[in-house]
């Protein structure tokens, strides 16, 4: 969908107007490239902020990877209406599309909705990846897509805090390992279109909880 870069150009992209929010959440349900063309072309000759243009950047981005033509555009508003909730999840992606803040993750997110749309992962595996591209740094995804293996990690690496909190390490005996989740962000995400093999992952390492025996015994010995 190339043309939509012809509604903006970078330096024009300025502050939404009052409503826009509402009329873009209307134009993505209803699948129209027209309304959205629109309201594109309405967002110029308003007062200019940095974080509205990264935005529309974002969002024009975001549009023109994961939609080639206004068939793709109409998959996409029936994946937010499939539950019957379509205003909410529009407005939910409106939100990520916000929230990631650069070029590439767009293409990611892009890449993710249309798996979703070609229904490889539901919506709720969509929302669950586009919040682990909302929160890691490019940098963070790139070297996922590098790195990600079946091997297990036992150095104590910088990402792994990152990677864990966003459910795609977890710590098995002796190190840590990748999820499921972290092959499937890489696969309908950051190189989809591709062969990406989602292995069996070792199960979680199950730490024994103490008894209060246990418990008692040792604050004995701690204040003996």
């Amino acid at each position: 969908m190339g043309k939509l870069k012809h509604f903006v150009c970078s330096n024009a992209i300025k502050e939404k107007s009052k409503g826009l929010l509402e009329n873009l959440t209307v134009a993505l349900v209803s699948g129209d490239i027209t309304v959205i063309g629109k309201l594109l072309k309405d967002v110029m000759g308003s007062p200019y902020f940095i974080r509205e243009e990264i935005f529309w950047q974002s969002f024009i981005e975001y549009l023109d990877n994961a939609c080639d033509d206004e068939h793709d555009l109409r998959k996409l508003s029936e994946m937010l209406a499939e539950d019957g909730n379509s205003n909410e999840n529009a407005k939910r992606l409106l939100k990520i599309i916000d929230d990631i803040g650069t070029q590439r993750k767009a293409i990611y997110l892009s890449n993710l909705t249309r798996a979703c749309c070609q229904h490889l992962i539901d919506k709720n595996k969509f929302f669950k990846l586009s919040q682990c591209i909302v929160r890691l740094t490019d940098e963070d995804l790139i070297f996922l897509c590098d790195n990600i293996d079946k091997k297990k990690i036992s150095t104590d690496e910088e990402y792994i805090d990152d990677f864990r909190n966003c459910g795609l390490m977890k710590e098995v005996e002796g190190g840590f390992v990748y999820t499921k989740r972290a092959f499937e962000l890489k696969k309908y995400s950051l190189w989809y279109g591709h062969d990406v093999e989602i292995p069996e992952i070792p199960e979680r390492q199950i730490i024994a909880i103490a008894n209060t025996e246990d418990i008692e015994k040792l604050f004995e010995e701690k204040t003996s």
